[in-house]
């Protein structure tokens, strides 16, 4: 119950649902566990029991039996690669796997920092997704400057953090963390003071 809480609500994960729960019916019935929990291939080898949405086992990461199907499923019109996200010609979970969190798949979060940024190789590809990403991300909240930026001098995210979700080729949402300077007025001295919380942009 625990994984299946903490599930991250994508695009894909009622497209995961549906399209596993179809192909577990398609499957012949195996044999039920001493308890009557197994039907349909829910079960991995290893003894974990499959929620509907997943497509790896969580004990030993074995990939469900109908994983290519699934794949086949998400590439099609219906997946996150359609216009869902910022299409881009490079995966980057598989370029930044070092900077991946732990995932579901092909479903990732990547952190982006100064050190992404000032890559030899990546650094100016990164800088323009998330300019790309900041713009969009200013137009659709209706502000008058973007939060996020990836060519503010000297370094464009200082002491924040960017994180990324992706999905292979595909950025779905991007969500930056760090300390920023705010300024509050204290009701007895009834001036502004400066404050340094760590804030969610």
């Amino acid at each position: 119950l625990k994984y299946r809480q903490r599930e991250p609500r994508s695009p894909i994960v009622s497209r995961l649902r549906t399209t596993n729960t179809m192909f577990d019916s398609s499957d012949p019935i195996t044999p039920a566990r001493a308890d009557g929990r197994s039907v349909y291939g829910k079960e991995c080898p290893c003894g974990y029991l499959y929620f509907d949405e997943e497509y790896r086992c969580k004990k030993c990461h074995r990939p469900r039996r109908f994983q290519q199907q699934l794949y086949r499923e998400l590439d099609g019109p219906v997946g996150p690669c359609r216009g869902d996200g910022l299409e881009l010609d490079f995966d980057i979970g598989t370029s930044l796997q070092g900077n991946c969190l732990p995932s579901h798949g092909d479903l990732r979060i990547v952190c982006i920092d100064d050190a992404v940024l000032q890559h030899p190789k990546l650094g100016n590809t990164m800088r323009r997704v998330l300019e790309t990403l900041g713009e969009r991300s200013r137009s659709a909240r209706k502000i008058p400057r973007a939060v996020t930026s990836g060519r503010a001098p000297p370094l464009p995210l200082g002491s924040h953090r960017v994180y990324l979700l992706v999905f292979r080729h595909a950025v779905l949402g991007l969500m930056q963390v760090g300390p920023t300077r705010l300024s509050v007025v204290k009701m007895q001295a009834r001036a502004p003071v400066d404050i340094l919380p760590l804030c969610v942009l």
